[in-house]
């Protein structure tokens, strides 16, 4: 998307996205099955969320110019689904977990916590993560939150200091769980533990 610094006009940023597009499709055979997802309206996070508002952190002023004309766009002329009450993320999550024939296409780290083909068109990066590393991922940033989302998770605990106190319960989706918890415990914020999982975690089932 175009920032709102640009001054070009309209249709040279529409233009832009229909190259960008066409240049994500040239790496894939089958190009006329690609299928584009926009966020919709509503989202059960912002429901569970009472810590901290569920992304409260955004400034809905600051969208990129000719927002609502991209989306516009990619309905009309690529056929993009509008994802309503959650986040595009869980739609991906659910289709990539039902079937054995797709691809992730997205530069979002979070989508890490989904197994299967992923493809990161910003650094052009094809590679394939694993249920293990996917479960790995997902209790690390219980552990770290995520600031982009106004996700707190446990104070002062970072992505290394996660990974350490994480790897020697990795491939064990229920030891992972009680370490992440214990810690949660130790911390005194029993509490939050469940709120922060519920929000990070990506949906892998409709």
């Amino acid at each position: 998307l175009a920032d709102r610094t640009q001054t070009e006009p309209l249709e040279h940023t529409l233009y832009s996205v229909k190259q960008t597009l066409n240049g994500i499709l040239d790496n894939f055979e089958r190009k006329d099955e690609a299928q584009v997802y926009i966020q919709g309206g509503g989202n059960y996070r912002n429901l569970v969320a009472t810590i901290q508002q569920y992304k409260g952190n955004r400034d809905p002023s600051k969208r990129p110019i000719f927002f609502d004309e991209i989306r516009a766009y990619l309905m009309e002329y690529h056929g993009a689904v509008l994802v309503n009450r959650m986040e595009t993320d869980d739609a991906l999550g659910i289709i990539q977990t039902r079937s054995k024939d797709t691809c992730i296409v997205t530069i979002d780290k979070d989508l890490d916590t989904i197994y299967g083909p992923h493809y990161n068109f910003g650094k052009q990066l094809y590679y394939e993560v694993s249920p293990e590393e996917a479960d790995y991922f997902f209790w690390t940033q219980v552990m770290t939150g995520d600031s982009s989302d106004n996700i707190r998770g446990i104070p002062k605990v970072g992505p290394k200091t996660a990974q350490k106190m994480l790897q020697p319960h990795y491939g064990s989706w229920v030891d992972l769980h009680n370490r992440v918890k214990q810690e949660y415990n130790n911390r005194g914020i029993a509490n939050e533990f469940h709120e922060t999982a519920t929000l990070l975690w990506i949906q892998r089932e409709a």
